[in-house]
């Protein structure tokens, strides 16, 4: 399906659009996991590296329709620093799947990539997300994909309600 679009770097004046995104795209797996990022999207990318690009898909409407983060970290490699280019939060609208949003997102990925800047790119994606293993298959043939590690997280869910304590007083925390 073709669908027009525009991809540009995304701003400040984005960061509703970006959360409302987020919300209407919970990453798929064993379990949806959806990460709140009000009230600023950019907050966690900030943490993550030494820079940090948020590129947005837009529809010719104005909408976002996709996004994906791009981090530059300094990273230790057999003793030396070296500077790593990590992919992540690829967010594509349920209206914009099967076009080539996802292409062109991962595109941008590639090109820095192959810039000659960073040693090397990293992709984390859960195991049970098979459309995020599938866009893998997007990166061009000259760009090894080698599956360097597994992490096993786990999530302890409650079973029963806990009462709180009526002997502290809770309240919601503020930045101070």
């Amino acid at each position: 399906m073709t669908v027009p679009f525009r991809i540009r770097e995304a701003g400040s004046d984005d960061n509703d659009r970006l959360i409302e995104l987020t919300r209407r795209c919970p990453i798929k797996g064993q379990l949806d996991v959806y990460s709140d990022r009000h009230p600023d999207f950019f907050a966690m990318t900030r943490q993550q590296g030494e820079r940090s690009h948020v590129y947005v898909g837009e529809s010719l409407q104005g909408d976002i329709v996709g996004s994906a983060v791009l981090v530059e970290r300094s990273e230790q490699l057999d003793g030396q620093m070296v500077k790593v280019l990590h992919f992540g939060d690829l967010r594509i609208d349920p209206s914009m799947r099967r076009t080539r949003l996802a292409a062109k997102l991962i595109q941008i990925y590639s090109d820095r990539l192959k810039s000659g800047v960073y040693h090397h790119g990293i992709v984390e994606i859960l195991k049970s997300n098979a459309a995020s293993s599938r866009a893998n298959g997007l990166l061009p043939s000259d760009i090894e994909i080698r599956n360097e590690s597994d992490v096993e997280l786990y999530k302890l869910l409650p079973v029963w309600n806990y009462p709180t304590s009526p002997a502290w007083t809770y309240r919601q925390a503020t930045p101070s």
